[in-house]
């Protein structure tokens, strides 16, 4: 097997595990738990605040994996194009 085809199917494997770390991470961040919620808009402003940004920040990185694995999976298909050639 070529060197190019098994690069391709690592970024495969790479790519589908990206991608479905961020999509886990996403869904997860998408329904928080209303106990914390509820808890931090109890105390006030600050924490309140501070839950929300570490929420926004979790689901921003999520959506940074998931875009990372399509990256990764259209890189191994140029590569396994050109291995064809």
């Amino acid at each position: 097997m070529p060197a190019k085809k098994i690069f391709a199917a690592f970024l495969i494997v790479l790519g589908a595990v990206a991608f479905s770390s961020g999509l886990t991470q996403y869904k997860n961040c998408r329904t928080p738990n209303h106990c914390v919620v509820g808890f931090a808009k109890s105390l006030g402003g600050q924490a309140s605040f501070e839950l929300d940004q570490t929420v926004r920040r979790e689901k921003y990185f999520g959506v940074a994996k998931m875009i990372g694995g399509v990256f990764f999976i259209a890189a191994s298909g140029v590569f396994l194009i050109k291995s064809f050639r």
